[in-house]
């Protein structure tokens, strides 16, 4: 009888906790699907830029492990360290770390910085960050983006033509891809960039 109380009592509270559940599923799905036909839409027939050239050392540095990580993907395990999150700034604190300039996250100390406003607060801190109006970027800088249509996101610079970008990311479409898009448009939410060390 005390079992058929308690169920009673429970049973609304199982329905609520399900129903939003289910909800919130319903929303990330959506949210997820759009904005991973957003990477796909702007990554056909792009291919990985050469980076030979007016290329700092530490920019080849930084493209040769980028090329590394697009020609032969991680598990995104790799990137996140055992962490369940969105991977996007993760993947560009491990190719920093693995070319030899690892960031510092100013919150834990640690190479990776898993956010993007963490990511951006350490560009800013160490003196690197340019407002996506008044820099032109170069290889190996990080651009980061804030509500447009790719969402809070965060990719690698690989070339700019003109006002377009060649970019490499991580977590985009739930894999690595190669996007080209002009960035000047404002739809794409571009704030800035993370300027590669010199």
């Amino acid at each position: 009888m005390g079992s058929v109380k308690i169920s009673r009592v429970f049973l609304p509270f199982l329905v609520i906790t399900a129903s939003v559940s289910l909800v919130l599923a319903v929303v990330f799905m959506v949210v997820y699907n759009t904005s991973g036909s957003a990477f796909i839409k702007y990554s056909t027939a792009v291919e990985f830029p050469d980076a030979s050239g007016d290329v700092s050392a530490v920019r080849q540095d930084i493209l040769v492990i980028a090329r590394r990580e697009y020609d032969n993907p991680q598990p995104p395990e790799t990137y996140i360290a055992g962490e369940w999150e969105p991977w996007c700034a993760d993947f560009v604190s491990y190719i920093y770390k693995e070319a030899g300039y690892p960031f510092v996250n100013p919150n834990s100390g640690s190479w990776r910085i898993p956010g993007i406003y963490t990511l951006r607060d350490y560009f800013t801190i160490s003196g690197r960050w340019r407002s996506a109006d008044d820099y032109i970027p170069k290889p190996g800088d990080v651009a980061i983006y804030d509500g447009g249509v790719f969402g809070g996101h965060t990719n690698l610079v690989l070339a700019t033509d003109d006002n377009e970008l060649i970019t490499l990311g991580g977590n985009e479409g739930n894999k690595i891809n190669l996007m080209r898009f002009n960035y000047r448009d404002p739809r794409y939410g571009l704030q800035g960039f993370g300027v590669a060390p010199e």
